[in-house]
């Protein structure tokens, strides 16, 4: 944050949980949500409120992406989102790889009290 604290996402929360994948044909898919959302009461049947909380707690993405390793960025070209507003959008983030770990950066602009929204991915093997 711009006071120098850190929060995490409030979207996925503090113990988010997602897997990003990126083929070699160009397409990636991202899913993160909170692990520790409420279950439903009713398995395979979501009262109107809990259907209206999914959202509130899941980020989902899909679409085509392009790297320009010069520049240190990749850009998510979003097809389908969760949001339908966010459908035909681009997400640039600057990126680093260490091993395993792949730590993305959002570009600006950013919202006005935050001053970088990171996250890390772990391959899974």
């Amino acid at each position: 944050m711009r006071d120098g604290s850190e929060r995490p996402d409030p979207t996925v929360g503090a113990l988010g949980r997602g897997y990003i994948v990126y083929t070699a044909t160009g397409q990636v898919c991202a899913m993160l949500g909170n692990s520790q959302r409420s279950r439903w009461v009713v398995a395979d049947q979501p009262s109107a409120a809990e259907a209206s909380a999914i959202p509130e707690n899941l980020i989902a993405y899909c679409g085509a992406y392009s790297v320009d390793e010069a520049g240190g960025f990749v850009v998510h070209h979003v097809e389908i989102d969760l949001s339908p507003n966010r459908t035909g959008t681009d997400r640039k983030r600057f990126f680093t790889i260490t091993g395993d770990r792949l730590v993305l950066r959002a570009a600006p602009p950013l919202p006005e009290e935050v001053r970088a929204l990171t996250i890390t991915w772990e391959r899974v093997r």
